[in-house]
């Protein structure tokens, strides 16, 4: 059994993939219509044009690219050999860490003309923690890529608050707590996932064989 999991690891990895880059069409499609329903609070707060520009125009441009190379990807994935699979699980990776540590840089690059103003930090931390939930259902079959990116995410945002003192540690200690969290929850999450699809195909294997000793009976 275990050199049969061990053959069917490569399959487990081209699953996985195929479930991130299936996704893609959603995440970009909701990062841009999330972005224009966050700019108007932001110009309300009476932040610069040019700090939310410097935030979110590479926010949509990697999401553009995210959504092209998953678009490609998903056209050939059967197609590819498990060395394509690795290098496109690659990029992929590549991909969700330099997104997740541009969305997390926001508490630093978007501030408040205010001095000491903490709302529109409380706001930018609220964005993180909602990109969070959709990082963490778009990566629960990948636990090498989450622990990668999350954390880079996440901690950009406790670094900030623990900075702040007072208040603020109380947001930084519960950022890491619920990093932690969401890590021990895809680690299972991924596990679930790679027994699943190594049951599918296994009894998928076992019906064929069936199939075929009843064809040669």
């Amino acid at each position: 059994m275990q050199l049969l999991n061990h053959n069917m690891e490569p399959i487990v990895l081209r699953e996985s993939v195929r479930a991130r880059v299936s996704v893609a069409p959603f995440s970009v499609l909701a990062t841009f219509l999330s972005i224009c329903l966050y700019i108007p609070f932001m110009v309300i707060q009476g932040v610069s044009y040019g700090s939310i520009a410097l935030w979110a125009m590479p926010i949509m441009l990697l999401m553009i690219i995210r959504g092209v190379l998953s678009h490609g990807i998903n056209q050939k994935l059967d197609a590819f050999s498990d060395a394509e699979v690795q290098q496109a699980d690659g990029r992929l990776r590549i991909s969700s860490v330099v997104n997740q540590g541009t969305v997390g840089l926001g508490v630093w690059i978007v501030q408040s003309p205010v001095p000491g103003e903490i709302v529109v930090p409380l706001f930018m931390t609220l964005i993180v923690v909602i990109w969070s939930i959709g990082v963490l259902a778009n990566l629960l079959s990948d636990f090498r890529t989450f622990i990668l990116s999350m954390p880079l995410m996440m901690g950009e945002n406790a670094v900030f608050w623990l900075l702040q003192g007072d208040l603020g540690l109380s947001i930084g200690l519960s950022m890491i707590l619920a990093t932690l969290l969401m890590v021990m929850s895809v680690r299972r999450g991924s596990v679930i996932f790679r027994d699943s699809i190594l049951m599918r195909f296994e009894k998928d294997a076992a019906l064929n064989r069936v199939e075929a000793e009843r064809q040669n009976t």
